[in-house]
This record gives structure tokens, sequence and C-alpha cells, in this order.
């Protein structure tokens, strides 16, 4: 802000948080911090030694600080981390926005990247602490919902004598699209060719 400093004498002179301004004319500006800020006029009279304070108090109070965090596009299990990229109107130095996710079993978050760990949903909140000049910022949150990945089972080929039977011990497939150190143990086979009464020949399992 500024000042504008009238004198009722014309040959005083006043200071205004100690530089010298003529009467009638704007001081310089003068920066307000967050809070009380008091400035402080002094008059010197004509006589050149007779001095008069007068000080003001103005109160500045802190911005409000806004979000912007654009919705997040759905993820498939197995994709690599993606970039969180939420702004702000808060351009005081070191200003940060932090992230939390509230389902980490299917995403966690480290810094700005979001890592996915499993199918669902979850919540993804951004939110920045006050800073010197600016409000604590009104949380924004977006969901995100990840995919299951796609996972092939072909069962393995096999083969009998005729007349005897076959039983599948639950291992005889291969699986493809497993990811990081997921497994499939076992799964449910069955074929019309492992009947004992089967007549010879090929039958899908």
């Amino acid at each position: 802000i500024t000042v504008t400093p009238t004198l009722n004498q014309a040959n005083a002179t006043v200071m205004v948080n100690g530089t010298t301004v003529n009467s009638g004319t704007t001081s310089g500006a003068i920066n307000l911090a967050v809070g009380d800020n008091t400035i402080t006029a002094v008059v010197t009279a004509q006589d050149g030694s007779t001095n008069k304070s007068y000080i003001t108090t103005v109160t500045r109070a802190a911005a409000t600080d806004t979000i912007a965090f654009n919705s997040l596009a759905n993820a498939t299990y197995g994709d690599p981390p993606i970039t969180l990229s939420a702004s702000s109107n808060n351009t005081d130095a070191g200003a940060k926005i932090s992230y939390r996710s509230d389902n980490t079993s299917v995403v966690t978050v480290s810094g700005n990247m979001m890592t996915v760990v499993g199918a669902g949903t979850a919540n993804i909140t951004a939110s920045q602490d006050a800073t010197a000049n600016f409000k604590t910022a009104p949380e924004v949150s977006q969901p995100v919902t990840v995919n299951k990945a796609n996972l092939t089972i072909t069962a393995n080929d096999q083969s009998k004598l005729y007349r005897s039977a076959f039983t599948f011990s639950g291992t005889e497939f291969t699986a493809t699209g497993l990811l990081k150190n997921d497994a499939v143990n076992t799964v449910t086979l069955s074929s019309n060719g492992a009947d004992v009464i089967a007549s010879a020949g090929p039958y899908p399992i």
C-alpha cells in the first residue's frame, strides 16, 4: 500500500517508516506481511525540534489458496506409475501440493507419483498447507478406477490309453499375462476324453 500524509504547517516535515515524504504526495510502496503491520509517521514541526509520531496498524489477511485437480483417467493393473499434476494459485516459495490414497490396496502414492497395486477403485486427495501468504487450501479429491489385466489360461495337450481314465491334477495349463509376483497354482480342467469309456480320438480340454 501507499500513504499520503498532509501537514497543517507549511514548514513541517514528515517521515513515513523512516523515509521523508512531502506533504500531499504519495509515499513509496509499503509491503504488507500477513497479519498486523505497523506504519509509523513522524512529524517534525516547523521549529525543527518538536516531533510527534502517528502509528497506524494495517491488517493483511492471508490469501485464499485454491487447488485445481483434474479428473483421473482409468488405469489397468500392470500400468507404469502415473504422474499426478494438480496445481494451485499459491505463489509462495516452497509451496507444495501433497497427495494421498484412501485405498492403498489399489494405488499407493509417493510424492506426485501414483503406483497401481491392484484392481479396484480409490480416491486420490490433493492438499496444500498454509504458507506465509496463503491459507490452507480446501482439499480436492478425484476417483481412480484400476481395471483388471487380461489373463489367458491355455490347457496343455494330454494323452491317455484307450479304455483308461485320465485324472487332471489342475496343473496341466499355461498362464499368459501374469504380472509381478502373481501366480495361478491350479485351475479346474475337464474333458469328455478323460472318461474311461471315451472313444479313441481328440477331445477339447
